[in-house]
């Protein structure tokens, strides 16, 4: 079991992730869109350059 030091913070992560699924919900029915509008993400963020074909190549 883990120790946590401040057990209030524990799930602090659940709103961002709740926060990123309503953002989301608009998609739900258009994929295409939104792989569209990751790719031009990761290709103006000089840190993220390849990431799309480095997630294919290892399929």
């Amino acid at each position: 079991m883990m120790n946590f030091k401040d057990d209030a913070h524990r799930f602090d992560w659940t709103r961002f992730y709740e926060s990123f699924a309503i953002k989301l919900l608009p998609y739900r029915n258009k994929r295409p869109e939104l792989v569209a509008k990751l790719h031009e993400i990761f290709k103006s963020d000089e840190n993220m350059e390849g990431f799309f074909n480095r997630s294919i190549e290892q399929k």
